[in-house]
């Protein structure tokens, strides 16, 4: 039956397939039966003075959610996603359900316009922004985490609720000690140079050697154990590599730590346990000037141990 999904004009329900409809032969319009014979007459009967037609309403069309939710981590993906862009999750499932437009109530509920350039604007991606995070809400997290939350976030949210401690961090890999600083991490800033450092000390002799910038005496000093230095580097250099690949993994985890932590103890500082928006944006977020900060830092630490190094050869030489 073609009304099925139409009103009644005179009683306003839908019509389903076991209803009894008449049709006025004037206007058009349907009624039920009944509803017909109360009056035994067009509930639109003013259309036909005026020669209107009824005309049904028009079909309303089910937008598609523009994403699907992993079932895993609950982060947003585009419905052409095969894995979460989150946690590697299969989404063949979910997408599918969600390009059918039969995806449930929930996916289609949290995140409704979240790849929406609007959307992306949204401060707690769809998160409960009062949920604890372990003595700090997701609010204050995000607060404190300042930019590039569409990336902190979701990664905070997973390691908070599946317990993982190991996610990608490219730019802890390749410069450690500058990520750190940046994020007001000085502790780790200062742990990461001085393992840079350390290991990178054996190469740093044989370049001031080869560059004369040491006394003649040192520098013979090291040409008479070029091997062993040489082997030394090596081996530096693949712990070096090792160190950058462990931030690379645990940096993420690492910032959280830092940020609860640091949220406790301005929570303990504050009048009333309330930190203020203003107070969590200017203890939290980034500081682009700790980066030179820290580049100074690690000359220093170079310097410092170079002249050590200067010293102690000639003493282990003799000892030799």
């Amino acid at each position: 039956m073609k009304y099925i999904g139409e009103k009644c004009v005179l009683c306003g329900e839908v019509f389903s397939e076991k209803d009894d409809v008449v049709v006025c032969p004037e206007c058009g319009s349907p009624h039920h039966r009944e509803c017909y014979k109360k009056d035994n007459k067009c509930a639109n009967i003013a259309m036909h003075d005026s020669g209107e037609k009824w005309t049904p309403f028009p079909a309303q069309s089910e937008e598609k959610p523009p994403f699907v939710v992993c079932p895993a981590c609950h982060f947003p993906n585009r419905t052409s996603a095969e894995t979460c862009a989150s946690c590697g999750h299969s989404l063949r499932g979910e997408a599918k359900s969600a390009q059918d437009g039969t995806s449930d109530e929930k996916q289609s509920g949290v995140f409704p316009d979240i790849l929406t350039p609007e959307g992306l604007t949204k401060q707690f991606l769809g998160f409960d922004p009062e949920e604890d995070f372990g003595g700090a809400t997701l609010r204050e997290v995000t607060q404190f985490v300042g930019p590039n939350t569409l990336y902190y976030i979701p990664i905070f949210k997973r390691m908070k609720d599946l317990g993982s401690k190991i996610s990608l961090n490219i730019t802890c890999f390749i410069f450690p000690s500058l990520y750190f600083a940046n994020r007001k991490m000085w502790l780790w800033t200062i742990i990461a140079t001085l393992i840079s450092a350390v290991l990178g000390m054996p190469a740093v002799l044989l370049i001031m050697a080869e560059q004369k910038l040491f006394t003649q005496e040192i520098i013979d000093l090291i040409y008479a154990h070029k091997s062993m230095i040489n082997a030394a580097a090596e081996i530096c250099g693949m712990f070096n590599w090792l160190v950058r690949l462990l931030f690379c993994l645990f940096g993420n985890w690492l910032y959280l730590r830092y940020t609860l932590r640091s949220l406790k103890k301005l929570r303990a500082r504050s009048r009333g346990g309330i930190i203020s928006p203003a107070r969590l944006a200017a203890e939290g977020g980034v500081q682009p000037v700790n980066i030179v900060l820290a580049v100074m830092i690690a000359f220093a630490c170079s310097f410092v141990m170079i002249m050590s190094m200067a010293v102690i050869i000639p003493v282990i030489a003799a000892i030799i």
